[in-house]
């Protein structure tokens, strides 16, 4: 991947890792743009959100597609890079997925190592 342009990451997932770590890490290197992300819960209706509802990647970054299926993601020819932030249990499913959808990813196995595959050549 060449540092002169800018790659779209699809977040396969929207819990406290996406919003702690990997959307602030993703938003602060050059080069990197949160494209879309998946997240199983519908959008809201309106913008105001209740105070007891959980976060909603619709509410929170209203520039950032949302979508309910990691299929929908996948087949979007705009996501250049899959970073997975689901539960570790779900990572190989869905890093073959990915895979199969010719896509760059970026997940971590239960060694607590770093996977990096770029378009089916694993790294």
């Amino acid at each position: 991947m060449s540092a002169s342009r800018e790659y779209n990451i699809g977040l396969i997932g929207y819990g406290t890792s996406s919003r702690t770590y990997h959307i602030p890490l993703i938003n602060s290197c050059p080069g990197l743009r949160i494209h879309s992300v998946v997240q199983r819960a519908p959008a809201p209706q309106g913008l105001l959100v209740e105070k007891e509802q959980e976060a909603h990647v619709a509410i929170d970054y209203p520039g950032i597609k949302h979508y309910q299926h990691t299929s929908e993601l996948l087949a979007d020819e705009n996501v250049d890079l899959v970073v997975l932030a689901t539960p570790t249990f779900t990572h190989y499913e869905l890093a073959k997925q990915a895979i199969e959808a010719n896509k760059h990813g970026m997940w971590h196995s239960d060694q607590k190592r770093a996977i990096v595959v770029r378009r089916n050549q694993w790294l």
